[in-house]
């Protein structure tokens, strides 16, 4: 899921997102979205861009060999390579709320730092 560099008091419609700059993209959990979560505004054709998979980069919890990964591809790498990479992780909705606040504020964020290669 994508989240784009947009702030707004008043709702936003589908077509005033496409002219902001995207943050970030990583996975949200699936009920994020829908009934009980996050409304959904309408939907706009993805750009080239947007349709390729991302990388990510993974930390094995034992060995701590670092990898870059985006389906289905896994490729052994360095920290300064993983650096600019978001953590292959899925993210908790409130966890978005909470970097996206942070972001509008500008101060760093929690999940974001907790993720992050030290």
């Amino acid at each position: 899921m994508g989240f784009f560099d947009i702030l707004s008091t008043a709702p936003v419609q589908i077509g005033q997102v496409s002219g902001h700059q995207l943050l970030f993209r990583v996975w949200v959990m699936k009920y994020a979205i829908g009934k009980r979560g996050w409304k959904i505004i309408g939907n706009l054709p993805l750009t080239d861009a947007m349709k390729e998979e991302p990388w990510f980069f993974k930390r094995d919890t034992i060995s701590g060999k670092l990898t870059r990964y985006r389906y289905p591809e896994e490729i052994p790498s360095t920290a300064e390579e993983c650096r600019s990479l978001e953590c292959a992780a899925v993210w908790e909705p409130s966890h978005i709320e909470s970097r996206l606040v942070d972001h509008f504020a500008g101060r760093p964020n929690k999940w974001v730092d907790s993720l992050s290669l030290k």
